[in-house]
């Protein structure tokens, strides 16, 4: 069975990817992101910072990656000590993964760059679009929820 795609959201996507892109591309070209991180790292040390604590699978599953493309991601953060492996205290076979020191030092730095690049962004902005954006970041993040929510892929 086909699933129905609704009639806007090819506009959505035709305006959300180029937006996405180009906010990464800011953040590196204004030295927002520490040197040497991919931006598949950066997701990962994003998603512990917000988790704290995810298996393999779960980091999978967030990136929309293959089991495989995960494991060398993870193996480069291991290397690098931003994360680290901790048995699953309600089931030793479990193996999480959390940030380290370093590695939440890292994730405060990206927040921190991340807070910069809207301050630019807001600068450029009279006060009627700042709050328009503001409220478009929050019902795009409620609807995100909900979302997830419905889908059970929402982690308390």
């Amino acid at each position: 069975m086909k699933t129905r795609i609704h009639p806007e959201a090819k506009n959505v996507a035709a305006i959300f990817f180029p937006t996405s892109a180009a906010f990464l591309r800011l953040m590196h070209a204004s030295r927002m992101v520490p040197e040497g991180l991919t931006q598949q790292q950066i997701k990962i040390i994003m998603e512990l910072s917000i988790t704290s604590r995810l298996r393999l699978s779960d980091l999978s599953r967030c990136a929309a990656v293959t089991h495989g493309t995960m494991t060398v991601a993870v193996q480069k953060l291991l290397k690098k000590g931003l994360i680290v492996k901790t048995k699953d205290p309600k089931d030793n076979r479990a193996i999480g993964l959390s940030l380290t020191a370093k590695g939440k030092t890292i994730s405060k730095q990206i927040e921190k760059g991340t807070e910069d690049l809207f301050h630019m962004v807001c600068e450029e902005l009279s006060k009627v679009e700042r709050k328009k954006l503001i409220e478009s970041f929050r019902f795009l993040l409620k609807t995100y929820q909900k979302i997830l929510e419905k889908k059970g892929a929402l982690k308390e």
